[in-house]
């Protein structure tokens, strides 16, 4: 996970980053809404609380309501729509530009893309680190610069 902030830092130029949550506001968050966040999605929060990745990019929701682009509690209405095909213990976490949600598995800190089309899974990452190193390494290769996230 280390390696990913690293590499956001130095291409925070081309992202639309919202400032760092506090771990108290991360903690409140889970409190308040009975969820558990894996370790590698708390270390994103402490680094950015939101924000978009090589915009225009995927979106990723922070924990509180402040932020300019969508909280975590605002997307209830995503799962409104989905909630009947969408496993328990899933938190959306993101969405694609193209408007597929992310959730991040509450047990298991696995991430699934869900296609809102045909409403089922598209995707799944072992974990947040390794979904937000794939995020990472398709925006460089668009950018012409892969060979940079090694």
């Amino acid at each position: 996970m280390e390696k990913n902030i690293e590499l956001l830092k130095k291409y925070a130029d081309k992202m639309g980053l919202e400032k760092p949550a506090t771990r108290a506001e991360i903690s409140d968050f889970e409190k308040k809404n009975g969820v558990t966040f894996s370790e590698d999605f708390k270390e994103f929060l402490l680094f950015a609380n939101g924000g978009e990745i090589f915009v225009p990019g995927d979106v990723f929701f922070g924990v509180n309501d402040s932020s300019r682009y969508y909280s975590i509690s605002r997307e209830e209405k995503i799962l409104d729509k989905i909630e009947n095909s969408v496993p328990d213990g899933m938190v959306i976490v993101g969405k694609t530009n193209f408007g597929d949600p992310f959730f991040l598995e509450q047990k298991s800190g696995e991430v699934i893309e869900w296609d809102h089309e045909s409403d089922e899974e598209s995707l799944r990452w072992k974990s947040f680190g390794e979904f937000l190193k794939d995020q990472i390494d398709e925006a460089l290769e668009i950018l012409g610069e892969e060979n940079l996230a090694d």
